[in-house]
């Protein structure tokens, strides 16, 4: 990438491996190395009310609040909650 950063995707059971392996053959400090969990479309919940997702809305600030929380990928669709309420809670998921 032009700003000298790498985005790889691998098995999370590998990553170290990969790093590793990354690193040695091209001569590079690898700065981060972290695994991303990508919401799984299949599985994902619909929000049932705009109350629902209020309190999810609520939730995930609360944890966005942390320095620590780096992104939040969760399993949650729209469902029946009004436009409005779906994207205060779509604000706060990075995928």
């Amino acid at each position: 990438q032009p700003d000298g950063r790498f985005i790889m995707w691998t098995e999370p059971s590998i990553l170290m491996a990969v790093t590793e392996a990354f690193s040695k053959k091209f001569e590079l400090e690898i700065a981060e190395a972290d695994i991303v969990w990508s919401a799984n479309e299949d599985t994902k919940a619909a929000l049932e009310s705009d109350e629902s997702a209020g309190d999810l809305d609520a939730l995930l600030a609360a944890i966005k609040e942390h320095p620590e929380v780096k992104g939040l990928y969760i399993n949650v669709q729209q469902g029946i909650a009004s436009e409005e309420a779906w994207e205060k809670v779509e604000r706060h998921i990075d995928v």
